[in-house]
């Protein structure tokens, strides 16, 4: 699992790559906790090189959105692969949380 970040208009973009699954949500968790702690309140996370996610990740995004949510912010998703899709979908995440297409639409949203 590797994290990289951009920040584009007044939002945060974290690209996750690889897999996130019980060997390694913690530290995505300690990472993510990183990032977020006094920073940005308008995150999307860009799972378009995410290859697999199990339910620790779910727990694990769950939990980021806890803590965003506690310092009033928002995070969106986007570009999801078929096989994570289906994980939101099972996990009832893509009820919960707006999931977009693309980058470019997740930004427009949040800085509307």
């Amino acid at each position: 699992m590797e994290i990289k970040t951009e920040k584009r208009d007044n939002a945060q973009i974290i690209l996750v790559s690889g897999m996130l699954d019980a060997s390694n949500y913690q530290k995505f968790e300690e990472d993510i906790s990183l990032l977020i702690q006094g920073g940005p309140d308008k995150i999307v996370f860009n799972l378009s090189n995410l290859e697999y996610m199990s339910s620790a990740g779910v727990r694990a995004f769950l939990k980021t959105n806890r803590t965003i949510k506690s310092k009033e912010g928002v995070m969106v998703f986007c570009c999801l692969k078929p096989f994570i899709k289906e994980v939101f979908e099972i996990a009832g995440l893509d009820v919960g949380f707006k999931i977009f297409a693309d980058v470019e639409s997740a930004v427009q949203f949040l800085d509307a």
